[in-house]
């Protein structure tokens, strides 16, 4: 299993990121992590509009600061009576997605809210979430849920990859006595595939019905490979659309916790998500962990 040794969660004082500070404190609780942490970013783009307004005063930074770690500060009290477990305060200004990744670098799993709690901010707080999942490196876990237990049933998405796997290692270790049901979604060739490659229907069947066995046979092997699972636990092929049929089969057994792999790109390209990953994203009701 992975190690996991520390754990930052990022608020920006938001229901959702009140959601992601919460669950934060519940994992280390329950996994006995040694370092958990808080933190508070004041958005450089506030304090320049302020400072523009108040003739460039170079001291605005100190109390918006500290006004910020006040309030910090009582919501880690609250999460402490209620969890009994101590959460370190980090108050920083700057653009958020740096200041973000910079403290980040010192954790093992980065926590977040999936959604602001205003109106106004919930698509720059997405962007920020998306912009940290496209650029950050360790696993981000997005919290859309709640806490009023710790993991109890957690999907897995499987492609067979070293990511995939990794992805399993993590679930494990997030959620160590959860029913775990590994899934593969097989892409299914359409006729217009056919059409294009001037393959007959019969052929396109046959085909289907070929790279379909042959994924169950390697979805077998990895469960073998694997070991016991904990009680309750599955693993499937599925046929469908990718997105679409993780979030059905994610549904189907009330997941709460679904884990995708994003495979690693160059720096060129960290910019993109894959579609599936950012599907999966956007439309989960449950919080979703994704591993690099």
């Amino acid at each position: 299993m992975a190690h996991l040794d520390s754990i930052l969660a990022i608020t920006d004082f938001s229901l959702g990121a009140r959601y992601a500070v919460a669950r934060s404190a519940h994992l280390a609780k329950e996994l006995g992590v040694e370092r958990i942490a808080a933190l508070h970013v004041v958005e450089r783009g506030v304090l320049d509009g302020l400072r523009r307004l108040f003739g460039g005063a170079n001291d605005l930074p100190e109390p918006f600061e500290a006004g910020a770690r006040q309030t910090l500060e009582r919501l880690l009290k609250d999460v402490a009576e209620a969890t009994g477990c101590v959460l370190e305060p980090l108050v920083k200004s700057g653009r958020t997605l740096e200041a973000v990744l910079d403290a980040a670098e010192a954790f093992g799993l980065l926590v977040v809210g999936a959604r602001g709690q205003h109106k106004k901010h919930r698509l720059a707080l997405g962007t920020t979430s998306r912009a940290l999942l496209r650029a950050h490196t360790e696993p981000v876990l997005l919290v859309r849920t709640p806490v009023d237990e710790g993991y109890r049933r957690v999907m897995v998405a499987m492609d067979f990859s070293d990511y995939s796997k990794r992805a399993l290692d993590w679930a494990r270790t997030l959620a160590p006595e959860a029913a775990l049901h590994l899934i593969h979604v097989f892409d299914n060739p359409s006729p217009r595939s056919a059409s294009y490659m001037r393959v007959s229907h019969e052929g396109l069947a046959k085909f289907r019905r070929r790279l379909l066995s042959k994924t169950e046979q390697k979805m077998a092997a990895l469960v073998e490979d694997i070991g016991p699972l904990p009680t309750a636990s599955s693993h499937r092929v599925v046929v469908g659309d990718p997105a679409s049929s993780l979030l059905e089969q994610a549904a189907e057994v009330e997941a709460d916790l679904l884990v995708i792999g994003k495979h690693a790109r160059p720096p060129t390209e960290q910019f993109l998500l894959g579609s599936v990953t950012l599907r999966v994203l956007d439309d989960s009701v449950c919080d979703v962990l994704v591993v690099q």
